[in-house]
């Protein structure tokens, strides 16, 4: 049953980067060879000698990704521009939206109650934030307010409008 399920259906393949160039795939691929083979090495040794093998791959493999993310910003920002050009801004949009990554957005923030526990219903987290509001804004008055003492001498000031002569 197993095998006719792998005949027909197949493994999923994971969605390579689309950024990423094919020589930078090789270059992970080798690197990840270099690893094994690291692992696998009993001698400290030969594990020296294959783990700084392994770090110069790895350089190459972080200076050749940097190289493939600079080409695909700068090609997707020229694609913007020429869509802008043609004033096409489908493709403008799409393009920012690439750039711009969805990297550190906060959907579902954790809010705390004064206890310092989780809140997790919506709207329990609306009133903890009615009361935290509460609290911080309305204060009351100071007992001794401040004493500021009238300016004694009044200061050559130009207040008029500014031009150009």
């Amino acid at each position: 049953m197993k095998e006719a399920v792998e005949e027909v259906l197949g493994y999923r393949k994971n969605r390579k980067t689309e950024w990423i160039s094919e020589e930078t795939w090789t270059r992970i691929e080798e690197r990840r060879q270099i690893k094994k083979r690291l692992l696998d090495s009993n001698s400290t040794r030969l594990k020296d000698k294959i783990s700084k093998e392994y770090r110069g791959k790895d350089k190459k493999v972080k200076k050749s990704a940097r190289r493939d993310m600079r080409e695909y910003t700068e090609r997707l920002a020229k694609e913007a521009e020429v869509a802008a050009g043609k004033k096409d801004m489908k493709p403008v949009y799409q393009n920012t939206k690439k750039l711009k990554g969805d990297y550190n957005q906060h959907y579902d923030l954790l809010v705390r109650d004064e206890v310092g526990a989780y809140v997790t219903v919506d709207q329990d987290k609306l009133e903890r934030w009615k009361k935290h509001f509460e609290c911080i804004l309305n204060r009351p008055d100071p007992p001794v307010l401040a004493d500021i003492p009238e300016a004694v001498d009044d200061l050559d000031i130009n207040c008029d409008d500014i031009y150009v002569e």
